[in-house]
Order: structure tokens, then sequence, then C-alpha cells
């Protein structure tokens, strides 16, 4: 949500109220130094996150729900993978859930592009998903097709 030189981002730029949610103070005060409303929420606590949700009353959720502290090929990397899948899957889902509830009506999610079958050229959100990938990738790949299960 932010421009790259510390100032707000674009929605907030236009004017929009824009509420942050986080797990960690820490990010919280990052969120607040960036004119947004931070929330500090345990996806995982389905019961806290209808609350925080319904509490905030969005006209839209936007889903930037990942968990990846270690880079490719780094120690860690493979234990943030399952992490990261755990939250794409069951995060997601209460998000989605606690959305719902609260009556929210449009919803939009994050994408990424390498779980896609490889192959040359650009991708399109319609190209197959690599069903047969294998090793870490493959936590990565169930974690988008869990959340492309999940509907609004």
């Amino acid at each position: 949500m932010s421009s790259g030189d510390g100032s707000p981002g674009l929605l907030h730029e236009a004017m929009h109220e824009v509420t942050g949610t986080t797990r960690t103070p820490a990010k919280s005060r990052m969120l607040g130094a960036l004119g947004i409303v931070p929330i500090v929420v345990d996806v995982f606590d389905s019961d806290a996150l209808a609350q925080v949700i319904a509490t905030a009353q969005p006209d839209v959720v936007i889903h930037q729900l990942t968990d990846l502290p270690s880079a490719p090929g780094t120690p860690g990397y493979p234990a943030a993978q399952e992490a990261n899948r755990r939250l794409r899957i069951e995060g997601i889902r209460n998000l989605v859930q606690a959305a719902k509830m609260a009556g929210v009506s449009r919803a939009i999610a994050q994408s990424i592009a390498f779980v896609y079958v490889p192959c040359e050229g650009m991708r399109a959100e319609d190209d197959p998903l690599d069903l047969a990938a294998e090793g870490v990738r493959r936590l990565t790949v169930q974690g988008v097709v869990a959340r492309s299960s999940t509907r609004f």
C-alpha cells in the first residue's frame, strides 16, 4: 500500500479510508505511519477476524495474506512454504467467511504467476496450474488451488 517513498498508497491518496491487518504490533506501527488504520489480528482466529471485519465495515476486502519470511534456497524456506500454504488455505477461508458475514460484497485477491504449468510467454488467469509440481513448490500450488476454490 506504499508507493515506495514512504507516502500513503493510492487508495489512501484517493481519499479512501484504508484499514490494514497484521499479526504483529511492529507492523501495526508501520501501517499507522503510512496513514492506514492498523488492526492486529490473527487470521486463524475466525471469531476475532469476523469481529474486526464487522467493526471496520469495509466496502471491499483486499486479500494480501502471505507468510514468507525466508527466500527460496535459504534455511527455513520449506517450513515457510508450509506456513504460507496453511495461511492461504485456512486464513483465506476465514477471511472470506468473515467478509461474507459482515455483508462485504466484493473481494480482491493477490496473485502469483509461478504456480502455472511451465511454458514460454506470459500467463493468464485461466492458464492451467501446475498440479504436478513437486517439492516445496507443490505447497505453493496447493495453497493457490485452495484459495481458488474459496469463492466470494
